[in-house]
C-alpha cells in the first residue's frame, strides 16, 4: 500500500526531447524537487526530424512536493496527462489576480474549458488567463477588470516545449540559463543564496542616492531584506516607500504609476543642478 500522502501523476511532453536536452533537464527537475520518477512510454523518432513522445510517471511524497514538481515540468514545457477543466474565478478588484492565479509562461498554452481545449491567445510570460466569449487570453495584471473570469491552479493547462535548438539558441534560449526564472531548481536556489551572502558584504559600499520601494504584502520576497538593505547602506539620502496596494510585482499592479512618477522625479532630483 502506497504511504497515505503519496501523489502519483503521469506528465507527458512531444518534440525533439532528447537532443534539446528537455529530456534530461525534466528528469533533474523530478529529483531536485524531491520526487522519483518512471519512464512509462518513450517513443524516439526514426530521423532527425521526427518528434518524440514521453510518458513520465512522477511519485511525490507529500503534496507540498508535487506542487513544486507540477510547476518545474509544466515550466519546461510537460503538461500533467489527466486533464480536467480549468478553474476559473473571478476577478473582485481592478488590476488585482486571484488568489493562486496561474502565471503564464511564454510557451505555447491551451486551457481547457467545458471539455475543449482553447489556444491562449497574446501569448506571453508574468501574466493571467482570462477566458469569456469562446476564447482564452493572456492579460497583464494591471489590466484585470472586475468580473473577469482568470485561470486558477494548474488544473486544465497544457503547454507544449520549444525544442528545436534553433528556438533555444535564439530567441527562447534564455529559459534554458541559470538566471531564467523558468528554471526553479535546487541548485540554483544555492547559487542565489551564495550571491546574497556577497551581497551583503557589499552593501555597505552603497554611498549613492537610494530610493527604495517595498509592498507591505509580499509573498515572495520577506520584509526583512528590505530592513537589511536600510540598516547597511552607506548612503545619506536614503527613502524607503512602503506599497499598499501591491504585490509582489508591482510594477505591474495598483501602484505602479506612483512608482513610475517618483521614480522619475527622484532620478531628476538626484541628477539636476
Amino acid at each position: 500500500m502506497p504511504p497515505k500522502n503519496q501523489i502519483v501523476a503521469v506528465f507527458r511532453a512531444r518534440g525533439h526531447l532528447i537532443d534539446s536536452g528537455l529530456m534530461s533537464d525534466a528528469l533533474e527537475a523530478v529529483q531536485a524537487a524531491g520526487a522519483v520518477y518512471n519512464v512509462q512510454r518513450l517513443d524516439i523518432g526514426k530521423h532527425r526530424t521526427d518528434e518524440s513522445e514521453l510518458d513520465l510517471e512522477v511519485i511525490s511524497p507529500n503534496k507540498k512536493v508535487y506542487e513544486r514538481v507540477r510547476a518545474d515540468l509544466m515550466s519546461l514545457g510537460l503538461s500533467e496527462a489527466n486533464a480536467e477543466d480549468a478553474v476559473l474565478t473571478a476577478v473582485d478588484l481592478a488590476g488585482t489576480a486571484p488568489e493562486g492565479f496561474y502565471s503564464t509562461t511564454n510557451l505555447a498554452t491551451e486551457v481547457r474549458v467545458g471539455g475543449t481545449w482553447f489556444p491562449v491567445e497574446k501569448q506571453r510570460m508574468d501574466a493571467v488567463v482570462v477566458v469569456g466569449n469562446g476564447t482564452a487570453r493572456c492579460v497583464k495584471l494591471r489590466d484585470l477588470q472586475p468580473g473577469d473570469q482568470v485561470v486558477t491552479g494548474f488544473a486544465g493547462i497544457q503547454v507544449t516545449a520549444f525544442t528545436t535548438r534553433k528556438l533555444q539558441e535564439s530567441k527562447f534560449a534564455f529559459m534554458q540559463s541559470g538566471v531564467s526564472s523558468e528554471r526553479r531548481l535546487a541548485a540554483q536556489v544555492e547559487t542565489v543564496v551564495a550571491a546574497w551572502k556577497q551581497v551583503r558584504t557589499d552593501l555597505p559600499k552603497v554611498t549613492s542616492p537610494l530610493l527604495m520601494f517595498r509592498s507591505a504584502e509580499d509573498h515572495v520576497v520577506d520584509p526583512s531584506s528590505g530592513q537589511i538593505i536600510l540598516t547597511s547602506v552607506s548612503s545619506r539620502d536614503l527613502t524607503e516607500r512602503i506599497l499598499e496596494h501591491s504585490f509582489h510585482v508591482a510594477t505591474l499592479d495598483n501602484d505602479a504609476p506612483m512608482i513610475f512618477e517618483e521614480s522619475a522625479e527622484f532620478v531628476r532630483r538626484v541628477t539636476g543642478p
